[in-house]
């Protein structure tokens, strides 16, 4: 027990070692992504950031809870993490409502289609169908991507309210590729056209038909 603990009741203790638990845990899970689907434990304690004790001690409890799975020596996320992110309202109630009207809107132009929502600054993907041929660019779905520089998020900004894209392009533009726009008025120019281009598409579209 450390001085600081000392004259504290077992629940608050008890509490305190859960929350750095799931602390500890939240770290973990956070070392993978996209680019990071499997892990050796060295790799996991780069970049989880925790010492490799407590890292492996961690890691191998949530093997025992499905939250991380183990083959061939290499970390990955758990089944079980699946089964409970498919409950998510976003993914259970949003997608199933609009799934539809994506499968018709890809019939209808023959070309990717995705789903996404604004969460602060940047686009949670949900839901996306593409062709047959693979697009390595495309965002998975459950991704991050931002909103300012990405299709998907430039048309969901473009019908948002003035104070959603001043908060999105207050959080900064970073340049991601030599192409990417990162001055507040170009994005906002980006933005205004993006109307008028969905007219003259659905346009096209007509005139096809």
């Amino acid at each position: 027990m450390t001085p600081g603990e000392q004259g504290t009741s077992p629940t608050a203790r008890d509490g305190t070692g859960e929350t750095r638990g799931l602390e500890r845990a939240a770290a973990i899970l956070g070392a993978f992504d996209a680019a990071h689907r499997e892990l050796t434990l060295s790799a996991l304690v780069a970049r989880c950031g925790l010492p490799r004790s407590t890292t492996h001690r961690t890691a191998e409890r949530m093997i025992r809870l499905g939250w991380l799975d183990k083959p061939k020596g290499h970390y990955r996320i758990g089944n079980r993490l699946f089964e409970i992110a498919s409950l998510a309202p976003i993914r259970l109630e949003l997608r199933e409502a609009v799934l539809p009207y994506l499968q018709d809107l890809h019939s209808a132009t023959r070309t990717t289609v995705q789903l996404g929502v604004l969460e602060g600054a940047q686009i949670l993907v949900v839901e996306k169908i593409t062709g047959h041929r693979p697009m390595p660019m495309l965002s998975q779905v459950g991704g991050i991507i931002p909103a300012y520089c990405s299709a998907l998020g430039r048309a969901i900004l473009a019908y948002s309210e003035t104070a959603t894209i001043d908060a999105v392009l207050e959080a900064g533009l970073p340049a991601r590729t030599p192409r990417t726009l990162t001055s507040k008025e170009a994005v906002i120019r980006e933005l205004t056209a993006v109307p008028a281009r969905a007219g003259r598409s659905s346009a096209r579209r007509a005139t096809s038909a």
